[in-house]
């Protein structure tokens, strides 16, 4: 599946469910890295060849809440606009900085709650928006509505989960997917959740993967998890900290999963204290490896043999903290910057084992920040799940949506027809979203038509634009040869 926006000229290919990774992978870095280097009270944007520091926030060693200072930052994040939002934990605010220069920058917004005990250890920024913000020391997550420039309107927070009646405790890391929906590392309690709002305060848990309360090693067990993300292919990637261990999960039914992927010493790789993962623009794993003061890229391994892991690139002496060329402290966060859309993904089709796998991700180059930048993000599954015959119709939807603050061009959506499978003449359609033009290839995606003759081997929507926030899912349907 492929998206084409002509307006920023970005080229985006996918094809990818159930499993993300690749077997292509590369030994740096394409783009500069943002990394939080939190006992240097630090936030640095490092460039990945030379390894040296290319912007800075904070004064290295110099723990303060003055101009250019941070206290044990814990989480920042470089927005589209080019502004750098940073969770300023033992200074107990958030803090949205515009860089200057080399170094330093001027605060546009600075939040804190009123009478103090705000840790914030993690923030994102959504589309709507408005801030995610986890708020360790009181429990909870925060989505506010930034109102600049050091006030804002609490428009969600997890302060029950009314079906168990268990609160959060010290709560790292939260995203939100859709318009309702959060997941959320529930680090004291040693699980991973997706909770599904029920108002402006509460939701209801929908999915777990922990023993609530108790920590191990077995499957569906964690040992204080630092950090949890879902990827694309709607696989999570989480952080176990205190298993020394980095896990990519497949969901199942409503609590537990299968481990896809693992970095750990079965897989050949001494890990100490993994605080932060994310899957990478080149397939690759990013591994924030904060008590041996390093910042790894792992090579993914091919499912579903990955029994080692390597390391292909490195921030960071290892188990040594400093703050000279190529020195980190006790690092605990990281991103890819430039990058617009990450989703590298290994097909693998569960729902017929005798299907050959594919393989292929999202390229993009690198762009420096823009304002009014589209943002084009992908997903896809397959219904029925369960394995099935020769015969058996499988359908297959494409959302997608516009996540960024301008309107996305000329966008072009291509899956191709899996191996094993045959096109179902006349199935392609728009579920919902902008209407679109369909086209298909007959000889490997090289050339397009209006004809469904047999063999269909692509299958394309031409969508004219796609407006900020605006989203939709495309169909189509095969059968099982």
């Amino acid at each position: 599946m492929s998206t084409r926006q002509n307006a920023k000229r970005i080229c985006l290919v996918i094809v990818g469910l159930l499993m993300c990774t690749s077997r292509f992978t590369f030994a740096t870095p394409t783009t500069n890295l943002l990394v939080t280097d939190m006992s240097n009270h630090r936030v640095i944007e490092v460039d990945p060849i030379t390894h040296n520091v290319v912007w800075q926030y904070g004064l290295t060693g110099n723990p303060g809440s003055g101009p250019n200072q941070l206290n044990n930052p814990w989480e920042a994040v470089r927005l589209t606009d080019g502004n750098t939002l940073i969770a300023d934990y033992s200074n107990q605010r958030v803090l949205e900085v515009r860089p200057t220069d080399t170094s330093g920058g001027t605060i546009l917004w600075e939040y804190t709650e009123p009478g103090g005990n705000f840790y914030p250890k993690d923030v994102k920024k959504l589309p709507n928006g408005n801030v995610l913000i986890t708020d360790t020391g009181n429990d909870r997550v925060l989505e506010v509505t930034p109102v600049y420039p050091n006030t804002a309107i609490i428009v969600w927070k997890s302060s029950s989960m009314p079906q168990e009646g268990i609160p959060l405790k010290e709560p790292w890391e939260a995203e939100k997917r859709g318009t309702d929906t959060y997941l959320i590392t529930d680090y004291g309690n040693h699980r991973v959740i997706e909770v599904q709002a029920t108002g402006p305060s509460g939701g209801n848990i929908i999915w777990q993967y922990g023993l609530t309360g108790s920590y191990g090693f077995r499957p569906n067990e964690l040992n204080y998890p630092t950090d949890a993300n879902r990827l694309i292919c709607n696989t999570i990637l989480i952080s176990d900290w205190r298993n020394q261990r980095v896990i990519e999960v497949q969901p199942t039914g409503t609590f537990g999963g299968t481990i896809v992927w693992e970095c750990s010493p079965a897989t050949g790789l001494t890990l100490n204290g993994p605080r932060e993962a994310i899957r990478m623009s080149n397939w690759n794993t990013l591994i924030v490896d904060s008590n041996a003061h390093r910042v790894i890229e792992v090579k993914t391994g091919d499912y579903p043999n990955f029994a080692t892991a390597s390391i292909v690139w490195q921030q960071g002496q290892t188990g040594v903290a400093g703050s000279g060329t190529n020195q980190l402290y006790s690092p605990v966060d990281v991103e890819e910057l430039g990058i617009v859309n990450i989703a590298k993904a290994k097909y693998q089709d569960f729902t017929y084992k005798d299907m050959p796998r594919k393989f292929a991700g999202i390229v993009v180059p690198f762009l420096p920040p823009v304002a009014n930048l589209p943002e084009i993000k992908l997903n896809k599954s397959v219904s029925p799940t369960e394995p099935v015959s020769i015969g058996a119709i499988l359908t297959y939807t494409i959302y997608y949506s516009n996540v960024g603050s301008g309107t996305a061009t000329n966008v072009e959506i291509t899956d191709m027809i899996p191996d094993g499978t045959e096109y179902v003449i006349g199935t392609s359609k728009v579920v919902s979203g902008p209407a679109a033009t369909k086209f298909y290839s007959h000889n490997g995606g090289l050339n397009f038509d209006n004809s469904q003759s047999t063999p269909v081997t692509h299958v394309k929507w031409s969508i004219f634009s796609v407006a900020p926030y605006e989203s939709g899912a495309l169909e189509f349907k095969v059968v099982v040869k």
